[in-house]
């Protein structure tokens, strides 16, 4: 009987959360509706775009409500795109399935015979349930971002930016409310990897005290923001008769064959010399280090071949003819003064590195030789901040600086680090290992899914990668678990 219970209360949460996804997909769906726009996200409620007229509760069912109308509006009959209910499908599943793999028993055993549940959910659901929560808040993030980055090429940082406050809070507080009740969590430490001494903590808080500290003097324009004129220069130059190139841009096709080698040229490098600086690596004892180099050194190489690729000449079209698209370069890379602009990105970099090593002083001089579980949650989520985004930013600044083009967009660069604040400093690591391999596996499936159609492919910036790496990383956590093994010689931590 106990263990019919445990089965039944089992498949009872992976249907709730089943059903919490498909709600959470749909408002993800409104996310990336309204937030580009700059509407309201809970006002005006929810309409048909064609007609506007208001939704009623049964039209606005997650999943079912498009099925049960057919994928068309009930009063004008346009078509509602097919991305809403496929959203929420996509949502509800992966809510699902960590529930399952990570919390879910049946007949006594986890589900999946616990192969894919990390050490930190080994004590249950009711004392991890605020990991849970980030981890569901990290993948509607991620989703929410892909949506919005892949149409418009833009990652409203408001995102980014929810997901890192929402983590820096939950970590110690969580930490603070299990050691108040005399509860060891894990033999481990913690759920994310979190340093152990005083010297490591404050380095971390240091860091991030850098980075509010850098924030408030890019406000008070002590330090120059970066990219400050590109608004005015993009003006200009539409209006001295570029600007249809940015139109063509802005319809998010192009023409199918030069979008994918543009694609297969930025990533491929990226593939190839990771693997490389992994064989090199291991020769020399250092198989870490050497990835993670040869990895950014592909991307560098990767943006100077994207700019020969067939389709990524940015020459500006003749005098009264319209632009090609298959010749055309997003107007962030045609930005004549990337190099400058970059440079004063050096500034923040500085003013962060200042205050982690004034924090590293300070803490070996202030704190206990063992600080309190919960600043060492907090410290270990401003590693994975720093290092998540650190890694990104560290490309865009020397590969923009080295090429003259802007190398990622800032956008990336908050992505993996609200990741690694909400998920540990290894996981974005990972992901940004594995971003690669996604762009070359987008650009196999649309050449064969559009072969021979005549159809058009949707230009994808490098967020969605990154998204789907770390996507990636979370279901497939033994895999990698044994890779960095290989990589350390030792057993990795937890996500």
């Amino acid at each position: 009987m106990a263990s019919w219970w445990s089965w039944a209360g089992s498949a009872l949460g992976v249907a709730f959360l089943f059903w919490v996804g498909a709600c959470i997909g749909s408002f993800l769906n409104v996310v990336a509706y309204r937030l580009p726009r700059g509407e309201g996200l809970f006002s005006p409620p929810s309409r048909c775009p064609s007609c506007e007229t208001r939704l009623r509760w049964t039209q606005n069912l997650p999943i079912f409500g498009w099925l049960l109308l057919g994928g068309r509006c009930r009063f004008c009959r346009s078509r509602i795109s097919a991305q809403y209910p496929a959203v929420e499908l996509i949502t509800a599943l992966l809510f699902a399935f960590f529930f399952a793999a990570w919390f879910g028993e049946t007949s006594g055993q986890a589900w999946f015979g616990g192969a894919l549940r990390p050490a930190w959910a080994d004590p249950g659901i009711a004392r991890m349930w605020p990991m849970l929560l980030l981890v569901y808040a990290t993948i509607a993030s991620l989703i929410a971002m892909t949506l919005i980055d892949a149409k418009t090429f833009m990652i409203p940082l408001s995102i980014p930016w929810f997901l890192t406050a929402l983590a820096l809070v939950t970590h110690p507080l969580h930490a603070a409310a299990l050691s108040a009740r005399s509860v060891t969590p894990l033999n481990a430490g913690w759920t994310i990897p979190i340093p152990a001494g005083a010297h490591g903590v404050g380095l971390m808080l240091g860091g991030l005290a850098g980075v509010v500290a850098c924030a408030l003097l890019l406000k008070l324009r002590v330090i120059p923001r970066s990219f400050a004129d590109f608004e005015r220069w993009a003006a200009e130059s539409q209006r001295a008769g570029a600007g249809e190139q940015a139109e063509a841009l802005d319809g998010g096709t192009a023409q199918l064959g030069p979008l994918l080698m543009r694609v297969l040229y930025l990533t491929a490098p990226a593939v190839s010399l990771m693997a490389g600086g992994f064989a090199l690596g291991l020769q020399i004892g250092r198989p870490l280090e050497a990835t993670l180099l040869g990895t950014l050194v592909g991307l560098g190489i990767g943006v100077v071949m994207r700019r020969y690729a067939p389709g990524g000449r940015d020459d500006a079209p003749r005098a009264g003819s319209r632009p090609d698209q298959s010749t055309i370069e997003p107007e962030w890379i045609r930005y004549p003064h990337a190099r400058r602009e970059a440079t004063k990105e050096l500034l923040c970099l500085a003013c962060i590195a200042l205050f982690a090593a004034l924090g590293w002083f300070l803490g070996g001089v202030a704190l206990a030789d063992q600080p309190p579980l919960w600043m060492r949650a907090l410290a270990g989520a401003s590693a994975g901040y720093l290092i998540g985004g650190g890694i990104v930013w560290l490309v865009r600044i020397f590969g923009t600086i080295g090429f003259g083009k802007e190398a990622m967009g800032m956008g990336d660069v908050h992505l993996l680090a609200a990741v690694g604040a909400a998920l540990g400093w290894l996981d974005p690591v990972l992901a940004f290992f594995t971003a690669p391999f996604f762009g070359i596996a987008w650009v196999v499936i649309s050449a064969t899914l559009l072969r021979g159609k005549g159809g058009v492919a949707v230009a994808m910036p490098f967020g969605p990668h990154l998204a789907a790496g770390t996507i990636a990383v979370l279901l497939a956590w033994p895999l990698y678990d044994r890779l960095v093994g290989t990589l350390l010689g030792t057993i990795a931590a937890a996500p």
